[in-house]
């Protein structure tokens, strides 16, 4: 009875943000000017945490300027879910490539990373619209080129405490491209290790969400200096690659003016056994905190990542 009721709810939740997302991509971006007031005037989600964070990151900024940024993130972070709801109704693949949500920057280096095994690790954060990486098989650069395929892309997560939107989030993520690859790559974080080590001899991108605050407790952590704060950080991705010699990525992933993203993968470092792990990990807040500061409403100020360390 109790995986009956279950598998109606997610049946009722999955089809209803599955119709709203059948709806035209623009509207959800209207829908998500007065979606954002709602959250931050209505409800006030973590409105003090996002002050907090944007006085430390930001204290050469004014107050009404630190304002404006915090009024950005907050239309951001609502167009971040009309995205996600949008693209978790994407059966047709060709309505991703043809609203050009992301654009993909130079390829080239990662292209060739993926040209023989074990393949490359990408370390990403919650920047631009993570939700959407999944689909990165389906975006295309300038020329219309795009060297990932299905078979190459391992999208790491880590498992949502609700069951039932753990198994929404699996599904909305994988629409468009799971009848591709079965979800094969949708891989939750305590299995990547067995999964890397079993599939060495194939090229794979491991998509591996870096963020401060680990989820897990450790003997010892690397500790760095992020937007003017002390932290502990993830730094799971870049000790397999280490271990696997595998190349080292950052994904840059900035707004485009108007609407959507570009992506574009930076290489850290060709092979991550020749470098030290806390090196890769400094090399990576060094790209991530340039991208924040150039674009501070495009990061995911809501989540408290430098508390109660």
């Amino acid at each position: 009875m109790k995986r009956f009721l279950s598998d109606i709810s997610f049946y009722l939740l999955r089809g209803s943000l599955f119709i709203l997302g059948k709806l035209p991509l623009e509207l959800h971006y209207f829908n998500a000017i007065w979606l954002s007031v709602l959250i931050r005037k209505v409800f006030k989600y973590r409105v003090p945490l996002v002050e907090e964070s944007l006085s430390y990151a930001f204290p050469e900024k004014s107050e009404e300027q630190r304002r404006r940024i915090l009024k950005d993130f907050y239309r951001h972070f609502a167009e971040v879910f009309v995205e996600a709801v949008w693209f978790g109704s994407c059966t047709d693949r060709k309505r991703v490539v043809k609203s050009h949500i992301v654009e993909l920057g130079d390829m080239t280096q990662l292209g060739a990373a993926l040209q023989k095994a074990p393949g490359a690790m990408v370390m990403c954060t919650h920047a631009g619209n993570w939700e959407l990486q999944g689909g990165v098989e389906l975006f295309v650069d300038d020329y219309g080129r795009n060297p990932i395929k299905g078979e190459h892309l391992c999208v790491v997560y880590r498992k949502l405490s609700s069951v039932l939107w753990d198994r929404v989030m699996k599904d909305s993520r994988c629409t468009p491209t799971k009848k591709i690859h079965n979800q094969e790559g949708y891989i939750e974080s305590k299995s990547i290790v067995r999964y890397i080590v079993t599939h060495q001899d194939k090229a794979k991108m491991y998509n591996m969400i870096t963020d401060q605050r680990p989820y897990y407790a450790a003997p010892s952590y690397i500790r760095v200096n992020f937007l003017n704060r002390e932290c502990n950080t993830m730094s799971a991705a870049a000790a397999l690659a280490s271990k696997t010699a595998m190349p080292v990525f950052f994904a840059h992933m900035l707004r485009k003016p108007g609407f959507g993203y570009t992506l574009e993968y930076e290489m850290i470092c060709p092979d991550a056994s020749k470098m030290e792990v806390e090196q890769i990990m400094k090399r990576y807040y060094e790209l991530l905190e340039a991208d924040i500061r150039k674009q501070p409403e495009n990061y995911l100020w809501t989540h408290n990542r430098w508390g109660c360390q």
